[in-house]
């Protein structure tokens, strides 16, 4: 069995939605910020995006993912911090951009996905 092909095969993409106030940055070289979701749980993130806001570098929600593609636990990345509510906060000065490239982690398994994986109804697993 070749493993690569398994994980891979199904692969799904959504559009990020941003926060107020952030937008698409150069979308002819980085695309819209977005996720692509390989199989059910590895969700890479792509994209970038700028604000206006006078935020003095500090950390600000600027996107929400899908509620398919959220971990577990916080991630702190670079300049990003991905929480489990699905919230990307960002460390950005005004009008400067911020790139979601290299962001990846594997999404929590839902109470719903659980109970079909185990074909069990009553049972409440979460990761």
């Amino acid at each position: 069995m070749n493993v690569s092909s398994t994980l891979f095969s199904e692969r799904s993409t959504e559009i990020v939605t941003l926060a107020t106030d952030w937008k698409s940055y150069d979308e002819d070289v980085f695309g819209k910020p977005r996720v692509d979701k390989f199989g059910d749980r590895l969700c890479f993130l792509r994209g970038a995006m700028t604000t206006n806001l006078a935020n003095d570098g500090e950390l600000i929600c600027c996107a929400v993912l899908p509620e398919n593609c959220r971990p577990s636990v916080q991630l702190n990345f670079a300049m990003i911090v991905v929480s489990p509510t699905g919230e990307v906060f960002c460390h950005v000065q005004a009008n400067d951009f911020v790139s979601l490239c290299g962001v990846s982690f594997v999404a929590s398994i839902s109470t719903t996905q659980q109970s079909l994986k185990t074909g069990r109804n009553n049972f409440q697993f979460r990761v």
